[in-house]
């Protein structure tokens, strides 16, 4: 039977995931991460990708969850929204 999900639990799966990722991606050589491996439109290496999912993420704390408007500089996003 499953067990609900627990909110810290999963944050602090997220966290250990992100650290294990950067430091893997740490020990690789720009020139593979930028190496084109993919036949998308937007998306040709995993440098793309990676990029992609920071924006995304980003998107979600700072637009979503936060609702600063769209475009908000990165040195305004650090105060807390009235």
């Amino acid at each position: 039977m499953n067990s609900p999900m627990n909110p810290a639990d999963v944050y602090a799966y997220l966290v250990r995931t992100r650290r294990d990722l950067w430091a893997a991606l740490e020990q690789v050589p720009d020139d593979v991460l930028s190496r084109p491996m993919l036949d998308g439109e937007r998306f040709h290496s995993i440098k793309d990708l990676v990029f992609h999912v920071a924006a995304v993420e980003d998107g979600w704390l700072h637009e979503d969850i936060r609702r600063l408007p769209v475009h908000t500089p990165i040195s305004r996003r650090s105060t807390p929204r009235s």
